[in-house]
């Protein structure tokens, strides 16, 4: 890890722009990280995630997000718990 540390002082050093510096790291980790098939940040915005089970394990999680403040409910939360259900109901994760 000490490497990444320093190849991401050289990168983005001198850049003030905040999504540029992510995008940046994002690529590096991605670049990198032996076995990584995404990498990326979260940023603190209305969303709602959905999580989605197989045996008893979270395989994935439906990432919804929007720039509207409050723009999900617990309606909406209901009907996408049940749009994965029916992903679910013809799709089998392999993992």
């Amino acid at each position: 890890m000490e490497g990444l540390k320093t190849r991401l002082d050289s990168l983005i050093a001198g850049e003030p722009d905040w999504l540029a510096n992510i995008s940046n790291a994002c690529a590096l980790l991605f670049q990198m990280l032996p076995h990584v098939n995404w990498a990326g940040f979260h940023l603190m915005k209305e969303g709602t995630l959905v999580p989605i089970s197989q045996d008893g394990h979270i395989v994935a999680v439906l990432d919804l997000d929007s720039p509207s403040r409050n723009r999900f409910d617990e309606t909406d939360a209901s009907g996408l718990e049940n749009f994965v259900a029916i992903l679910l109901k013809h799709a089998s994760f392999p993992f």
